[in-house]
């Protein structure tokens, strides 16, 4: 198999997406990869700061010739509200 840019579309996104799965940093299953040209867009939500920045170093270390664009949030947890009282 040639360099990931000769690889069709749809096998670069699997091998992307293997990766995230597989790597320790990461273990993402739920991060959608599009691929345009030389660039990657990452989207999704990631559970902290910390596993959004792994996303994007995974993907530039397998693919360092693509330009990553790491969109996935890390939602926000709001503050408890009130305790509920129960009759």
């Amino acid at each position: 198999m040639g360099a990931p840019a000769e690889e069709p579309r749809a096998c670069l996104v699997a091998h992307v997406r293997e990766a995230l799965a597989r790597d320790r940093r990461v273990n993402e299953l739920h991060v959608d990869v599009t691929v345009a040209g030389k660039r990657v867009f990452l989207t999704g939500e990631v559970t902290t700061e910390e596993r959004k920045r792994a996303v994007a170093d995974v993907v530039r270390e397998l693919l360092p010739e693509y330009e990553v664009h790491n969109e996935t949030s890390v939602p926000r947890l709001d503050e408890p509200g009130e305790a509920e009282e129960l009759a």
